[in-house]
């Protein structure tokens, strides 16, 4: 079997799919990678899989742009000739209904739009005609022979039902990408006079970066030994990022401490006590608060669709309403007074991720849906040629 994954980012691919596409090959079967050109298409073709690039814009594209991107995606689609198509996150799997229309050829689609924030809350997608018609798109994408489904979390599966965009039998839960047991193991911190918040995530208003702020800022006023770290770049390109100016005014103020992108996760994880996302939006599974519970941190999250699903209240850590700074500043603060409280909640969040989230499990899990929508195509062609014989 071919594999094409298609994601809009290259560095999706590499940080979240790597393991899966590694298993794809092992299995025997042949993959391809569609994402931007970026850093790490190179990386991925240094490992051997043959990789295609094309220009996706992160925010909702005009009509003649979403034209050029489905163009760009129907031509890959023609030259790679897959048996079956992986899409990662919403707009490719838009564009991917469209584009099976017009193909010559049939495969499978699995679609795995890993949180439904761009069909809610998307600039330009707010008004009525525009929510009806991400509807009908959404029921487009959803269905057809050989199309599975993989969702992140229950709410995101039963807003779709509500749409009437999935059927009973053509959907999966799987919490996340999935995080390395073995590279995200739990190991105590060395001793320090503070305790150590981290935020790791795109520098961007919808993921609660100001809220963030504004808790530390708090806290210092309160004169608590609680450092905040912020890990992320600013998310250019899209709608919500925070500049950076502002950044920098937040680390001349000794709010938060600023390290920009970091590559090496497992060592930002392991100099924090505490890990945070105050999200504004739906997410699918934070992959950050994963590999943090994975580390024994204890969480503190917005109880948003996506967060809950690792943030289990009084047990992995606590959850907060969206958009309450001072809520989030007095999770923070108990945490930080009571270090039995942190232990506790780490060895939690570690035995849930072991339960629920290891990378093998979720990669098995998906193999198994690529199956199923394989062996649907095939029944649906087989029962189409016998009709017309």
């Amino acid at each position: 079997m071919r594999v094409l994954m298609v994601a809009n980012l290259d560095w999706y691919l590499y940080n979240y799919r790597l393991a899966l596409a590694e298993a794809i090959r092992t299995e025997g079967h042949e993959v391809h990678l569609l994402g931007s050109e970026g850093e790490y298409l190179p990386r991925l073709r240094r490992l051997g899989f043959p990789c295609h690039s094309w220009k996706l814009s992160r925010q909702v594209s005009g009509p003649w742009r979403a034209v050029a991107e489905m163009r760009r995606l129907t031509g890959v689609i023609a030259k790679v000739r897959p048996d079956l198509v992986h899409y990662f996150t919403v707009k490719p799997m838009l564009y991917g209904a469209l584009v099976r229309r017009w193909c010559r050829h049939s495969y499978a689609v699995v679609n795995a739009p890993a949180g439904l924030w761009s069909a809610f809350s998307a600039p330009g997608l707010r008004s009525r005609p525009a929510r009806s018609l991400m509807r009908r798109w959404y029921g487009l994408a959803c269905n057809g022979p050989g199309v599975e489904n993989i969702l992140q979390n229950p709410d995101d599966i039963q807003e779709l039902q509500q749409w009437r965009a999935l059927r009973a039998s053509n959907f999966h839960l799987i919490r996340g990408s999935g995080v390395s047991l073995q590279r995200f193991t739990a190991t105590a911190r060395a001793p320090s006079d503070a305790v150590v918040v981290l935020m790791a995530t795109r520098v961007n208003a919808f993921k609660g970066v100001r809220e963030f702020v504004a808790a530390a800022r708090y806290l210092r006023e309160r004169e608590l030994h609680v450092e905040f770290v912020l890990a992320g770049k600013p998310d250019r390109g899209l709608f919500g990022a925070i500049g950076e100016e502002e950044i920098a005014a937040w680390v001349e103020k000794k709010w938060i401490r600023y390290l920009g992108h970091r590559e090496d996760m497992r060592e930002v994880l392991q100099s924090s006590d505490v890990v945070v996302l105050p999200s504004q939006i739906r997410e699918g599974v934070p992959r950050i608060l994963i590999e943090a519970a994975a580390m024994g941190k204890p969480l503190v999250a917005t109880d948003v669709p996506g967060c809950r699903e690792i943030v289990q209240e009084g047990l992995t850590g606590f959850l907060i309403p969206p958009g309450d700074a001072l809520e989030l500043a007095d999770r923070v603060a108990r945490l930080a007074a009571d270090a039995g409280l942190r232990a506790r909640m780490g060895a939690n969040g570690r035995r849930l991720v072991a339960a629920e989230f290891d990378e093998s499990r979720v990669v098995q899990a998906t193999l198994r849906v690529y199956e199923q929508a394989w062996r649907q195509l095939g029944d649906r062609v087989r029962a189409a040629a016998a009709a017309s014989a």
